[in-house]
């Protein structure tokens, strides 16, 4: 440390720079968690100006702001049943559904009366309810979502359907009818899970590999990339368990048992070969940290649920720690937010460093 004391404090600066980069490296593997939300609002403001991606009205519904469509706005079904699952659990005084919303970004107050959260609760259920599209064929009425918005990730043009939001609708027209009685809500549910049974070819959600193997595509349209997202499936397959157990129709069982079969046969295609760590999808995308524990999550949900041995895979993942830096910039593109966090950790490191170097110049280290 004699080296340190010797020198000037621009000089310091740099040194401090220089082992700030390896520092940070190491550093961004273990506060990812903690610095994935903070490197997220400041990497919007930067490119949109405000901080929240978020918008929530009066009424507790929220609309996304998208970097990768030029900071534009829209309303995204999903999102609006993670917030009313949010709402749901703060009002009830639970945790049922935190094994996957506590991963999700979610702006909402903590802080609301139970009232309150039941209120804003409903409203997700009434928007849901209200922005189910009807559509129909020679043989079935169902309802969709429409996304009003492209995603060039998978080729999807706007128009295109997402079978996640089929499903965690369900489960929110499922506890609003609970907390209301109003069958129109059960109703809802039905149509909106009844759009599974519509092929992705003919402009439904779902493929149908074989009479008994159906995977319910998160990113659907009939040109898009056949990308089967492994959070989007399995969020159908807890809401049709869900549905199941409330109204012992077998209709929901049948179409549970089809998707299930379609899962056991590629859960292991998710573990990566060359990594311990997961997939996102079967195009190609690394799972980020919220998605890889994501992934842990609804798959133990669903093996504590079916006791299917290929779900147990979900110990294996449990054990995976894939370093950060080559996980998000060797392995795959990163994207502002990797390098977001990334930069938080150097500005830490650096000014740690500056400190330390500088004191002891004081002390006589």
């Amino acid at each position: 440390m004699k080296f340190f004391s010797r020198l000037s404090f621009p000089k310091r600066i740099l040194w401090a720079a220089l082992l700030a980069l390896p520092a940070s490296l190491v550093l961004s593997h273990f506060t990812e968690p903690q610095s994935f939300l903070l490197s997220s609002c400041l990497m919007n403001f930067v490119q949109n100006g405000r901080f929240l991606e978020h918008e929530i009205d009066s009424l507790g519904i929220p609309s996304v702001q998208y970097k990768k469509l030029g900071g534009k706005t829209f309303h995204n079904p999903v999102y609006v049943a993670m917030y009313g699952l949010f709402y749901y659990d703060r009002y009830k005084g639970i945790r049922e559904n935190a094994y996957f919303t506590d991963y999700y970004k979610i702006f909402a107050s903590r802080r609301l009366d139970p009232e309150t959260y039941k209120k804003r609760f409903l409203n997700t259920a009434r928007w849901l309810k209200d922005n189910l599209q009807i559509q129909q064929t020679d043989t079935l009425v169902y309802g969709v979502y429409l996304y009003p918005f492209p995603w060039p990730v998978y080729r999807l043009k706007a128009g295109w359907k997402s079978a996640m939001a089929q499903g965690v609708a369900a489960q929110i027209f499922l506890r609003a009818w609970r907390e209301t009685g109003d069958s129109a809500y059960i109703q809802k549910a039905e149509l909106a899970l009844k759009a599974l049974l519509v092929p992705v070819e003919k402009g439904g959600v779902t493929l149908q590999d074989s009479e008994n193997s159906w995977w319910y595509e998160e990113y659907a349209d009939t040109f898009a990339v056949r990308s089967r997202v492994l959070n989007g499936m399995e969020h159908v397959l807890i809401a049709l368990d869900e549905m199941f157990q409330a109204t012992q129709d077998t209709f929901y069982k049948i179409l549970f048992d089809k998707g299930m079969n379609a899962l056991a046969e590629n859960i292991t295609k998710f573990s990566h070969p060359r990594m311990p760590w997961t997939w996102y999808d079967l195009d190609g995308h690394v799972a980020n940290y919220k998605y890889h524990h994501v992934n842990i999550n609804l798959t133990q949900k669903l093996y504590e649920m079916t006791q299917k041995d290929e779900l147990k895979i979900f110990e294996k993942w449990k054990k995976m720690h894939a370093f950060y830096f080559i996980r998000e910039f060797l392995k795959q593109k990163p994207d502002l937010v990797d390098i977001g966090i990334l930069l938080i950790n150097f500005c830490f490191s650096w000014g740690a460093l500056i400190l330390i170097l500088s004191a002891t110049r004081w002390f006589k280290v």
